[in-house]
């Protein structure tokens, strides 16, 4: 079995991204002035479902998607 992290349900997950023990997804980055911020979110791709009594918009992998295109554009506010 590999080394690298999975969550829950077997899913490998790319560098800078967790699973949190209550289920949430994070994902962690260093924003301009290199500080570290984190962005958290129930579902990891778009076709999850978030739990029943929780409200969740977006997947984690589009907000890393909106991250790292705010940092490149140097839009990203810390």
């Amino acid at each position: 079995m590999s080394d690298r992290k999975r969550d829950n349900k077997g899913r490998l997950l790319r560098q800078g991204e967790r699973q949190r023990e209550d289920g949430r997804y994070e994902y962690r980055y260093k924003d301009i002035k290199g500080n570290t911020r984190s962005v958290y979110s129930w579902k990891l791709v778009d076709t999850d479902k978030a739990p029943f009594d929780k409200k969740c918009a977006e997947s984690l992998r589009e907000l890393e998607k909106q991250m790292r295109r705010d940092l490149e554009d140097g839009t990203l506010r810390g």
